[in-house]
């Protein structure tokens, strides 16, 4: 091994499980059920280990992986090959497993993080079998068949750690990892007050924190989730919580949008005797009514866009005139526009429409009743719409540049529509397909039993008979004696 490989790899590392490929590269043994590249050698995981013990999974094109490429590219580095699972190959894979690692309690601690050549093929996780202890792939065999050794976690970092570790280092993080995932008592509160205090104590990534205040109605937007129907489930202090999320009490549900730690607060969850449940299973549940200037306080909802108002809740469902989307505290922005025809709420910046009469409409509403006119590109009413092909015009546009030909049922535009001896507009398109152009007028007939063919092949039509004299001593052409076709006949 180099030097670089040496300092990455040590004795404690599952040697059984890595192979060396070439200096500074490493990968999996050969496993059966586990896979370096996939989808025709297009994929691969890598864990890339930069001086200094700097590390990231890597998820790419096998090229940019291949062994002689990835040294090139970073030759100060070491580069271990992971072979997965067939299964585990998805877009999400790099995310997945960084995830998983990024969760852990000891994620944060330096003694594993500069080690991670000592468990990456371990992949250590918490038991999902019993509550405290630490799970891990033994051997690359186990973890192609998803087998993974529950162990506690100080016999696990005496099995792996026990240079880098002091007894008593052991002891305390054995003891942080046991406390982590040890069972939760979960709680349920419907409750306004108590709700407000969950949102504004731990910040766990949520838009409706509002910790030092700031929203923009009467009271923080969380209360209206203070029954009848749902509530928020949390474990810890309440005003510091561990982890909250949605649930329905009556119908035993949760909603697994997690803010804080999800996994323990859903195995609480679960033990308490709930079950998830999707977002459209909480549509028709009511939350608080609270009127706040021209709308409602309302949260952010995980689980509805909108909500309808019954005159005593706000009910939320697949649509309706209350918007449950802004992050302000408001069913509506100080800054939204409102809509002209069904009074909704809407942000100008993102979505919405002016007509032509300067009304302010929603993309709903648009999608309802309007449409864009191609001529001038401005919004009308459907009432205005004229079709001319597969484009809409409005018909003030299209009565100025389009001529309705009532034989095609169709608008056609003006340089292609002409004139016939009856003094009507037809296309250019049909008069050619049903009539012919009458030479003395200019103009078309639609009845070819009017043509009568001249000597240098045009045709006139009998309808202008009445100036044929002139017209034949003026272009010195007579009519042709040699009569082909019983439509090319001068009418008695």
């Amino acid at each position: 091994m180099d030097e670089i490989t040496k300092e990455v790899v040590r004795p404690r590392e599952p040697a059984s499980a890595i192979t060396e490929i070439q200096p500074r590269v490493t990968r999996t043994v050969e496993t059966e059920g586990l896979r370096l590249f996939h989808d025709d050698d297009s994929y691969t995981l890598a864990l890339l280990v930069h001086p200094g013990n700097q590390w990231a999974l890597v998820y790419d094109y096998s090229n940019h992986c291949q062994p002689d490429f990835i040294a090139l590219a970073y030759p100060n580095s070491h580069i271990h090959l992971l072979a997965v699972r067939p299964v585990d190959f998805t877009p999400d894979l790099r995310a997945r497993y960084n995830a998983s690692i990024d969760e852990l309690p000891w994620s944060r601690h330096d003694w594993f993080r500069d080690n991670v050549m000592r468990w990456i093929e371990h992949f250590p996780a918490p038991s999902e079998t019993t509550a405290g202890l630490l799970a891990y792939f033994q051997t690359p065999e186990k973890r192609a068949r998803d087998i993974r050794t529950p162990i506690k976690p100080g016999k696990y970092l005496k099995k792996f750690f026990a240079d880098v570790l002091s007894d008593e280092e052991i002891h305390e993080a054995a003891l942080e990892w046991s406390t982590h995932y040890a069972k939760r008592e979960v709680k349920i509160t419907q409750d306004a007050d108590e709700i407000e205090k969950v949102y504004r104590g731990n910040y766990n990534g949520s838009c409706m924190h509002f910790g030092s205040g700031g929203w923009s109605g009467s009271c923080h937007p969380a209360r209206a989730y203070a029954g009848p129907d749902l509530g928020i489930a949390y474990i810890g202090d309440i005003d510091k919580v561990d982890a909250r999320c949605l649930v329905w009490p009556e119908r035993k549900l949760y909603y697994a949008k997690w803010y804080g730690d999800g996994p323990r607060l859903e195995a609480a969850l679960i033990d308490a005797g709930y079950h998830e449940g999707y977002a459209t299973e909480f549509h028709s549940a009511r939350i608080r009514r609270i009127e706040y200037g021209r709308g409602f306080v309302v949260p952010y909802v995980d689980v509805a866009d909108e909500a309808e108002d019954d005159g005593t809740y706000l009910i939320l469902s697949y649509s309706g005139d209350v918007n449950l989307r802004n992050t302000n505290g408001l069913s509506y922005d100080d800054e939204d526009t409102e809509c002209d025809d069904c009074a909704r709420d809407y942000d100008s910046s993102d979505e919405g429409y002016t007509t032509a009469s300067g009304r302010n409409i929603c993309d709903r509403c648009y999608d309802r009743r309007y449409f864009t006119c191609e001529g001038t590109n401005e919004v009308y009413d459907n009432d205005y719409r004229v079709t001319v092909g597969d484009e809409y015009y409005c018909s003030e546009y299209a009565n100025e540049h389009f001529t309705y030909c009532e034989y095609e049922d169709e608008y056609v535009k003006n340089e292609d529509i002409v004139e016939t001896v009856e003094d009507e507009s037809v296309s250019i398109h049909y008069a050619r397909r049903e009539g012919f152009h009458c030479a003395l007028s200019d103009r078309w007939d639609l009845d070819r039993s009017h043509r009568i063919r001249l000597s240098d092949g045009r045709y006139i039509s009998t309808a202008s008979l009445p100036e044929l004299r002139d017209f034949l001593d003026a272009e010195g052409v007579e009519i042709a004696t040699s009569i082909n076709s019983s439509t090319d006949r001068l009418a008695a």
